[in-house]
C-alpha cells in the first residue's frame, strides 16, 4: 500500500480509501483465480483427450 500499488497514499487514511484498496485487490485476485481455473480445466481436458 505504501508503495502506491493499490492507489495513492497521502499519509491520511479514511474508510473510502481502504475500501478502494480492498476492491482493487479483490478484482485482481478474482482475475488471477479465473486464469488458474481456466488453465486447470484446459489441462484436464487435454489429459482426458490423450487417454481416449
Amino acid at each position: 500500500v505504501k508503495k502506491g500499488y493499490y492507489g495513492e497514499f497521502f499519509h491520511s487514511l479514511d474508510g473510502a480509501m481502504i475500501l478502494g484498496w480492498f476492491k482493487k485487490y479483490a478484482e485482481e485476485r478474482a482475475g488471477i483465480a479465473e486464469s488458474i481455473s481456466i488453465q486447470k480445466a484446459n489441462e484436464q481436458r487435454e489429459s482426458h483427450k490423450q487417454r481416449i
